[in-house]
């Protein structure tokens, strides 16, 4: 009989190989004479201090393109308390309808999905208070220009607000392949008014047996740039459909811990940026779409919000989508985090045989997985039993892993997964011990 064991689990990265682009603001640009330039997709370095309270930036911008300009900063500079952004023109006027500076929370700013009001040259001022930066050691940040997705790409599934509109782009596939989308819609009232507002996109896929449960998921798609999923670029919200287009009670706008937000160790690329829902199991097989929107929206009559502070709630913006429909088996829906570099507890016994962790690794960088027990309780070597899986359930190793460790249990070293994703590590016990 198996007894009651207890193990610990732990996730470690060896090496790692990965690549960003950065730039250095060039001081001084405390004016818009002098502003520093921000090239698209590039991280740019930048700081202020008592000494130097202003930062100012150029950005060359197309209104019909997209974009999503916002300051980043580390986890120890709390930059919502202290750094103030707009966007103005030669003029030193802002264009902005509404204030973006604490939209990021302890990041600072973030203006997404923004659509410039005209063609040309414009300028990003970055500033804080002689005080306010008295009261922090380093207010490092760096400025991001992002995207500048041209209207002929964004409205590439266009229009998809209606099941018969959505029916003429086909089904997407239901194994979790991100799917990129674009919230973009221009949106005016009279002839002052202009903004990215009132976008909602649906996705039709198949579930092929009652009783199967779909999992929905939003993902920023800064992934792209190897940036981690805390750089927060789109609030999005789902909703699942029925085949006739009527909303279901399944929806989310964040991803709630119980609903599988596993990766939020503010080292991966999981976090609750986006949006995830995992349903019950479905009464019917057939057709259902996932429909996207913004949090700040109105479409539909899904959400009240307010158009015209479209600037620091933002009605539009790009990002990752995916759905999965899986087997009420499938580990997904039972797994618990491995964050790296963590140990985690873990224990078997006669009416739980099998563990299940969840772990994301990239295909370019080498890991260890392994199990650590107390050898003055129990030898783990004939008893644990380990494996890593994909997400579609299949064993990705080529032998077993499960005696190397000796009275430990199980040790996979030096693994380079096969590609970057999801892996479910199966920790068990043989069942005779």
């Amino acid at each position: 009989m198996l007894k009651n064991h207890f193990v610990v689990m732990v996730l470690i990265l060896v090496c790692a190989l990965s690549f960003a682009l950065f730039g250095q603001e060039v001081e001084p640009n405390d004016a818009i004479a002098n502003a520093t330039p921000l090239t698209l997709n590039v991280l740019l370095d930048a700081k202020l201090s008592v000494a130097d309270t202003v930062d100012f930036f150029s950005v060359d911008v197309n209104n019909t393109s997209m974009y999503l300009i916002g300051t980043v900063t580390n986890f120890t500079f709390n930059a919502e308390k202290v750094l103030s952004m707009d966007v103005v023109g030669a003029d030193g006027q802002s264009v902005l309808n509404s204030d973006p500076s604490t939209r990021y929370k302890n990041f600072g700013a973030r203006l997404t999905g923004w659509i410039p009001p005209a063609t040309g040259i414009y300028y990003v001022k970055i500033w804080s208070t002689k005080a306010k930066l008295e009261a922090v050691a380093d207010a490092s940040y760096q400025m991001r220009l992002w995207y500048g997705t041209p209207q002929e790409t964004a409205m590439t599934r266009e229009p998809d607000n209606t099941p018969a509109e959505s029916d003429a782009f086909g089904e997407i596939p239901t194994d979790g392949t991100l799917i990129y989308g674009y919230l973009y819609n221009v949106y005016t009232e009279g002839d002052t008014f202009r903004t990215n507002w009132n976008d909602i996109d649906l996705y039709k896929f198949t579930v092929p047996e009652a009783g199967m449960q779909i999992i929905g998921e939003t993902f920023t798609p800064a992934l792209q740039w190897n940036q981690p999923s805390w750089v927060r670029d789109t609030d999005t919200k789902i909703y699942l459909f029925d085949s006739a287009g009527n909303v279901t009670p399944i929806n989310n706008d964040d991803k709630d811990p119980w609903a599988g937000d596993m990766w939020d160790d503010k080292a991966g690329w999981f976090s609750n940026s986006c949006s995830r829902f995992v349903s019950p199991a479905v009464p019917a097989a057939g057709t259902y779409y996932l429909g996207v929107v913004s949090v700040y929206n109105t479409v539909a009559g899904l959400d009240t919000r307010k158009p015209h502070e479209s600037d620091k709630n933002p009605g539009g913006g790009e990002y990752f989508v995916s759905v999965k429909v899986v087997a009420a088996e499938d580990p997904s829906l039972v797994a618990q985090a491995l964050p790296l570099n963590q140990l985690k507890a873990g224990s078997i016994s006669t009416a739980d045989t099998l563990d299940v962790w969840g772990i994301y690794a990239e295909a370019d960088k080498m890991y260890s997985i392994a199990t650590v027990t107390d050898m003055d309780k129990f030898n783990a070597k004939p008893i644990i039993k380990m494996s890593v899986v994909d997400e579609n359930n299949v064993n990705v190793l080529n032998s077993d892993p499960s005696s190397r460790n000796d009275a430990h249990g199980a040790i996979l070293r030096g693994w380079v997964p096969p590609k970057t994703g999801v892996y479910y590590v199966k920790v068990w016990g043989a069942p005779d011990k």
